[in-house]
C-alpha cells in the first residue's frame, strides 16, 4: 500500500526518475532557469533546495554529498563558494516556479523553475 506515502512518481522507474532529477538539478544550479513541466518542476524544487542547503552548511561532508549527487564536480564547488553569500539570510524558498503555456502536442502543463 502507498498510504501516505507522497513520493512524486513521474511515470518513471526509480533509477530513470532519480538520473532525471540529478540531471535537472545540475542544469538548475548551471543555468539558473530550467524550463520542464509542473510536476517535475515541484520533484526539482525539493532536490535544488536540498542542495542549496548542503552548501550553506559549507562542511566536508556536505561537500561530498553534494557532489555524489551533482554530476559536475566544479560546479559543486562554485555553488559552495557562492551560496552563503548569495542565500545567507535566506531560510529557505531558493527556487521560484512560474507556471507557462502548455507545451504543443500533448498539452502538459509548462513551468519554468529558476534560483532566487
Amino acid at each position: 500500500m502507498r498510504h501516505q506515502c507522497r513520493v512524486p512518481q513521474l511515470g518513471r522507474p526509480a533509477d530513470q526518475r532519480k538520473a532525471m532529477l540529478r540531471g535537472l538539478t545540475t542544469q538548475l544550479i548551471r543555468e539558473g532557469r530550467v524550463t520542464t513541466t509542473t510536476a517535475r518542476a515541484k520533484a526539482l524544487r525539493d532536490q535544488a533546495e536540498k542542495m542549496i542547503t548542503l552548501a550553506k552548511e559549507g562542511t566536508l561532508a556536505s561537500r561530498r554529498r553534494a557532489i555524489g549527487y551533482i554530476y559536475d564536480k566544479q560546479l559543486v564547488h562554485a555553488l559552495f563558494e557562492k551560496a552563503q553569500d548569495r542565500y545567507g539570510d535566506r531560510s529557505g524558498g531558493y527556487t521560484r516556479i512560474f507556471r507557462t503555456i502548455s507545451r504543443r502536442g500533448d498539452n502538459a502543463r509548462m513551468s519554468i523553475v529558476e534560483l532566487v
